[in-house]
């Protein structure tokens, strides 16, 4: 093993682990998304700004502090965070809903409907009886309610 990593400790090489679990979750879940989403939230702007900064936050505090071996391991996790940021979006599709960089399967969702708002659709679902939102600006009531009308034709 280099020297480098000789001085890490389990709270390190746990925060190394979980940084690159989240990393390829986000990578997958981002594959995912390219072939199931069929109505996305856009991204803000600021979006990438945030994510951006998350990473060059935490490679600048590795810089900064010396790239002493005891802050790799949140350099890790800020450089994961950014790129989870960076890679995931918010939508539905044929997979599942996907919201806060998760994915939640149809076969998972007890209910699931849908009511036009202004400028777009809120799509609301029970999950576990925890009912969530997901805001679809710009999206076709329509459109939305014969997809909702085939998942749940599906599952």
């Amino acid at each position: 093993m280099p020297a480098f990593f000789s001085s890490f400790g389990v709270l390190e090489w746990t925060l190394v682990i979980v940084a690159a679990l989240l990393v390829c979750y986000s990578v997958y879940l981002a594959i995912d998304q390219r072939g199931s989403l069929r109505f996305v939230v856009p991204r803000e702007p600021v979006n990438a700004v945030v994510a951006a900064a998350v990473a060059v936050l935490g490679i600048g505090y590795f810089v900064v502090r010396g790239a002493q071996p005891d802050d790799f391991s949140a350099c890790c996790v800020l450089v994961a965070v950014g790129a989870s940021l960076a890679l995931v979006r918010s939508g539905m599709g044929p997979h599942g809903i996907y919201q806060g960089g998760m994915r939640v399967g149809w076969d998972r969702i007890e209910q699931v409907e849908s009511v036009a708002v202004a400028g777009g659709v809120s799509v609301r679902y029970t999950m576990r009886g925890a009912e969530r939102e997901l805001v679809l600006p710009g999206a076709d009531a329509g459109a939305v309610e014969a997809f909702l009308a085939d998942m749940r034709k599906i599952h």
